[in-house]
């Protein structure tokens, strides 16, 4: 039973020994970059043109540096952060961004789109578009059409991040 229990914590106990000093120092650093961004995502819908002018500045770099500590350094920067803060959720938030299909709604948000139900997904923040999106991530006849926008514009690989971020875009438009 003691082995077991050695082989079971075993991975836990070396997973914390691969955040260094350094490592935890430039995670507490980072912390306003954090807050920032993570209120970013908590007020604005995702990929609204808001979010855009952040991901672009020097925060997004250290946001996604800090996720990356998140990994392998969570015990020993606890209480360099916000409690309050769903690092999973931002996390992933931040991921997508640096996705082909991240990239390519950053590159679309100021280009003229041929296919309506992309340039919607893209730039409609209404009301009535957030409900659209919902739409547009559920059923499927309406989706192929959005995912036949994204190649055309972006590319296959913008085609496969997007498929793999999709329950996550369900989730964050509360579909």
């Amino acid at each position: 039973m003691k082995f077991l229990f050695i082989l079971i914590t075993l991975p836990q106990i070396v997973h914390c020994f691969r955040c260094s000093t350094k490592d935890q120092k430039l995670f507490c650093s980072n912390g306003i970059c954090v807050t920032t961004i993570s209120d970013v995502f908590k007020k604005e819908p995702f990929g609204s043109p808001f979010q855009h002018q952040v991901i672009g500045g020097s925060c997004f770099n250290s946001t996604l540096e800090t996720c990356r500590l998140m990994k392998t350094c969570r015990r020993q920067i606890e209480d360099c952060y916000d409690k309050t803060i769903n690092f999973a959720d931002m996390c992933k938030k931040v991921q997508l961004f640096q996705s082909s299909f991240g990239q390519c709604m950053l590159k679309l948000q100021t280009r003229v789109i041929a296919t309506e139900p992309l340039d919607s997904f893209l730039k409609d923040f209404t009301n009535y578009g957030l409900a659209r999106k919902c739409i547009l991530l559920t059923e499927e006849k309406i989706s192929k059409t959005l995912e036949k926008g994204i190649l055309e514009e972006c590319g296959m690989e913008a085609i496969d991040s997007f498929k793999k971020a999709l329950v996550d875009l369900q989730e964050w438009f509360d579909c």
